[in-house]
């Protein structure tokens, strides 16, 4: 019964933002640790009782297949617009103190039926976001006609917790998929371990990236940057979260608890009443 409730209170929230969830990504954001097995007789009882529909390997409170379709032809244009950005990032990994670059889906968590395009995550060494930020700056005034310009790029430092630590920062910390330096996102995960009781389920998630390889052109810079930084001290700097930051919330929080609410009191509405009529069938 808890399970069941989880895994409606989880499709709830994503139905907030037009996205329906697999299986996998079902036990992935249930905010209670769960096995394969039960998350899957949970689902079956609920389609039981027409509280949750199934399209292929997609989960969905709505039986509306054109909400699906949709949301796959979304699906698929994120992947595109992902391979696009591989010359990019590329781009972005040969600068000084990168140590790895992140994909953040857009259209997930765009709720009004617009397709919102991704954005890249960059993750510099740490008490280096400000180094990262300048020449990413000056990248962008060297390519004044690339891809670059338009596109929103997040900066973070890899050892530096998020200071939003709440629902929408660990759903978008968790959907994030790394292009280049598994090992920095890992210890970005590390660093923000307060996610690991919002969703208990998050090792499941396995990390394929290959990492940023550091040249000798490279070496020689950050060399030289950081025996600079040591003749002439300069107080450390961490990332700064202001309102334009992508990590914060997405809705504005009124607005998000009144959507949420109205939602919520339908979906357990509706459970509640198949309850009802499996106790009186019952009885």
């Amino acid at each position: 019964m808890i399970l069941q409730k989880t895994i409606l209170a989880t499709l709830l929230y994503f139905d907030l933002f037009g996205r329906p969830l697999s299986a996998y990504e079902i036990r992935l954001f249930l905010t209670i640790p769960a096995n394969k097995i039960d998350v899957q007789c949970a689902l079956h009882q609920l389609m039981q009782r027409s509280l949750v529909f199934r399209f292929q390997d997609i989960y969905s409170l709505r039986d509306d297949i054109d909400f699906v379709q949709k949301h796959q032809k979304n699906a698929a244009r994120e992947v595109n617009f992902r391979y696009s950005l591989l010359r990019i990032a590329n781009k972005i990994s040969m600068l000084p103190f990168v140590r790895c670059i992140g994909y953040i889906p857009g259209a997930a968590f765009n709720g009004d039926g617009r397709v919102e395009e991704g954005s890249l995550l960059v993750i510099a060494a740490h008490n280096y976001y400000r180094f990262v930020t300048l020449w990413i700056a000056k990248l962008n005034l060297l390519l004044p006609h690339s891809k670059l310009n338009p596109l929103r790029i997040e900066i973070v430092d890899e050892a530096q917790p998020f200071v939003n630590q709440n629902l929408v920062t660990a759903t978008t910390l968790l959907s994030i998929e790394p292009l280049h330096g598994a090992e920095s996102f890992s210890c970005l995960i590390k660093a923000n371990n307060w996610v690991r009781p919002i969703f208990p389920n998050n090792y499941l998630r396995v990390i394929k990236a290959p990492n940023i390889s550091r040249n000798r052109v490279k070496r020689i810079v950050e060399w030289v940057v950081v025996k600079c930084l040591q003749m002439f001290p300069q107080p450390t700097e961490s990332n700064p979260r202001d309102s334009d930051s992508l990590l914060k919330n997405r809705l504005l929080q009124e607005n998000f608890l009144q959507e949420y609410s109205k939602h919520r009191d339908a979906v357990w509405k509706k459970y509640k009443a198949a309850i009802r009529c499996r106790t009186e069938r019952w009885s």
